[in-house]
């Protein structure tokens, strides 16, 4: 049976829901032209959302249809965000917060588009600060699924409204989101290291706001867990300059005078990403890849224009492997290991670049399973098993 509230008024313009589910699973394309010959776009716009609700990140092509950008802006978002049909995982352990917020009655009427309504009326109380507003608007879902969808874009709106000093609050948002919890706290670390400036930035006040965000992230979670603290805001700095880095011509090493030097092997990631997308791995071998990167980081390219990137931001592919080596985050999204010893660091940043870009470069991985590095030659032994796999 399709979980799904049914409102009295909503079948008037939807019909049967489970006739609809049926006729998606089992002739999309049918349906889609269905749809588009819909002369009433009310009824259009309520069929597409009980759709979209009921299977999202499998509807995008029914988006177009809607003719309101609103609309479709909503559409499109249901089919983006994968915590939405992925496997629930349960709520975050960190959440010491037993809720005593009140349900507030949005006065959305219910029918098939009441989440997109109470989300809405939440995220824009979240955006001027009224949390408990939001919570108790997110809390009249009776769906335990689309109640913690509100919550996690209220958080959301909370943090692209307000920045780092929004963070506290939306925090709580996102820690009443029971099984989405988590992904709701990842993105808001993902949303505040967007706030990166480009990397050839002249000026340390370029940066402001990702120290702000630091001091946030550690202002609220010092009591609830150090441990986290730590977490995020390496998370925050390693996915910061990898963004920083994403629209950044020429390459430079000018970011390192403005950052903390423990936040150089971030850099490393970095700028041999960007190098190795500028020219294929098979240019260089794994020592001129090194000798490139040093070249590159020794020199300073100044820039006025702070302006933030707004090209799309490609995630890592996650090919690590735990293990009782010390390990640093890698472009905000794995991990991976990292030295002291700058050459040995980039050596395993190249490693780790080079196994994201087929086809696979076996001359840099031969040089590297025969370094001295014990740390160079068991990134590669691991790349290279997990490449095999794949």
């Amino acid at each position: 049976m399709f979980l799904l509230l049914i409102w009295g008024c909503s079948n008037d313009l939807t019909g049967d829901p489970e006739t609809l589910f049926s006729k998606w699973a089992e002739n999309p394309i049918g349906l889609r032209a269905e749809l588009e010959q819909e002369s009433d776009a009310l009824k259009r716009l309520h069929k597409i959302t009980i759709l979209s609700e009921q299977f999202p990140g499998q509807t995008q092509s029914l988006c177009p249809l809607l003719t309101n950008e609103t609309d479709q802006a909503r559409c499109m978002q249901l089919n983006a965000r994968p915590h939405l049909w992925a496997k629930e995982t349960p709520k975050t352990k960190n959440n010491p917060i037993q809720s005593t917020t009140n349900i507030i009655d949005s006065g959305c009427p219910k029918n098939a588009v009441y989440h997109s309504c109470v989300s809405k009326a939440a995220a824009e109380a979240a955006q001027r600060g009224q949390s408990a507003k939001a919570q108790g608007l997110c809390f009249g879902i009776e769906s335990p699924k689309w109640a913690s969808e509100c919550l996690f874009s209220s958080a959301e709106a909370t943090v692209n409204q307000r920045g780092p000093h929004g963070y506290s609050q939306a925090l709580e948002l996102c820690l009443e989101a029971n099984a989405f919890a988590e992904n709701c706290l990842q993105h808001l670390v993902m949303l505040l290291a967007h706030n990166a400036p480009n990397a050839n930035a002249a000026s340390q006040s370029a940066w402001e706001t990702i120290f702000q965000a630091e001091r946030a992230i550690q202002t609220s979670w010092s009591w609830r867990d150090p441990g986290r603290a730590q977490k995020d805001i390496e998370r925050l700095w390693s996915e910061a300059i990898a963004h920083a880095f994403v629209e950044t011509r020429p390459v430079s090493g000018q970011i390192l005078a403005l950052i903390p030097e423990d936040k150089v092997p971030f850099v490393h990631a970095a700028v041999v990403r960007k190098l190795m997308e500028l020219e294929s791995p098979n240019q260089h071998d794994l020592n001129g890849w090194i000798q490139l990167t040093r070249t590159v980081l020794a020199q300073s390219h100044s820039s006025n224009d702070s302006k933030i990137s707004v090209q799309p931001w490609s995630d890592y592919a996650d090919l690590w492997v735990e293990s009782h080596h010390n390990s640093i985050m890698l472009m905000g999204t794995t991990q991976r290991e990292f030295s002291e010893n700058p050459e040995i660091d980039i050596a395993i940043c190249v490693l780790e670049t080079a196994a994201r870009l087929p086809p696979i470069h076996q001359p840099i991985f031969d040089e590297a399973l025969k370094s001295p590095s014990e740390k160079v030659q068991r990134t590669a032994q691991r790349l290279l098993g997990l490449i095999n796999e794949i």
